[in-house]
């Protein structure tokens, strides 16, 4: 979260988590089961290829 330049996990969180999800530069660990409590994220490959790019670590 910190670097998402959130605080607290609030609906902010959960709408950023949404749009990165949206462009493809974070995915779900679980894919078949998006709203499995056991739900993580990882950094896709777009994710990575964008943080190479820009050498930015401010999604």
């Amino acid at each position: 979260m910190h670097l998402l330049g959130l605080e607290t996990k609030t609906g902010a969180f959960k709408r950023k988590v949404k749009e990165l999800l949206q462009q493809a530069l974070i995915e779900y660990t679980l894919p078949d089961k998006p709203t499995s409590r056991l739900q993580k994220y990882r950094l896709s490959e777009d994710g990575k290829a964008y943080l190479a790019s820009t050498g930015d670590i401010h999604l």
